[in-house]
């Protein structure tokens, strides 16, 4: 269902209708970058979804994430997954925007980062994982633009200059704990992940399955897929 591009019409369709009402209405003395938060993204996902499938009885938002991974200290509260379908299909969202204040690009790369590995390492057989990516203008012009370069390898950069999304991240256990810069970066994947991170090495396949854009607005729907050794 999630390959049908009738999704991805769907939901285009309904963000350019919301992102279009939106500029002629003032609610609350709210700008549209306030009313089109990550919680928005989850919604609009799952009406769209209903809405091409009326078939789907049941959707699970804020799903706990499986015990193999989720072992949180007591005091923590549990992680969860951002919207779960049956039969199996996991599906995490994250908007990036312009912080208030500016900055926050170290901590949002971080972020994006555990999102990979999170999803990578609970992949398994029967499960399906995906993520859905939402980036506004500048935040799109920073990821599109930045390589990362002295963070991880210097070739690799998140969005190609095609506008997709690349296809697949090599990580190393050394490269994490003895690489350049990467110390905040690495607080942010164990703290996603709960705990230090136990691999050799991590390959990240990246399956693409539509992308669009509109009103300044980016969106990607990624498929998930890891060799972990």
């Amino acid at each position: 269902m999630f390959r049908d591009p009738n999704l991805c019409n769907k939901l285009r369709d309904n963000f350019e209708k919301d992102f279009n009402f939106a500029q002629q209405k003032t609610f609350f003395g709210l700008k549209k970058e306030q009313l089109f938060n990550e919680r928005y993204f989850h919604s609009i996902f799952i009406k769209s979804l209903n809405e091409i499938d009326p078939s789907i009885k049941l959707i699970i938002p804020e799903m706990p994430y499986p015990k193999k991974i989720n072992m949180p200290h007591p005091k923590k509260k549990i992680k969860r997954m951002d919207i779960f379908i049956p039969a199996n299909n996991n599906i995490e969202v994250k908007y990036f925007r312009e912080a208030p204040a500016g900055g926050g690009q170290t901590e949002e790369r971080g972020r994006l980062y555990a999102d990979f590995f999170k999803l990578a390492l609970l992949s398994k057989e029967n499960s399906n994982y995906f993520l859905f990516f939402i980036f506004d203008q500048k935040r799109w012009d920073f990821f599109s633009k930045n390589s990362f370069r002295g963070e991880f390898d210097q070739r690799q950069r998140l969005i190609m200059e095609n506008g997709n999304i690349i296809n697949n991240f090599v990580f190393t256990h050394d490269l994490l704990y003895h690489g350049k810069k990467v110390k905040s970066l690495r607080k942010t994947i164990e703290s996603e992940i709960d705990g230090s991170i136990k691999f050799n090495n991590i390959k990240i396949n990246i399956d693409q399955l539509f992308q669009f854009q509109y009103g300044g607005f980016y969106f990607y729907f990624l498929q998930f897929k890891a060799e972990v050794n």
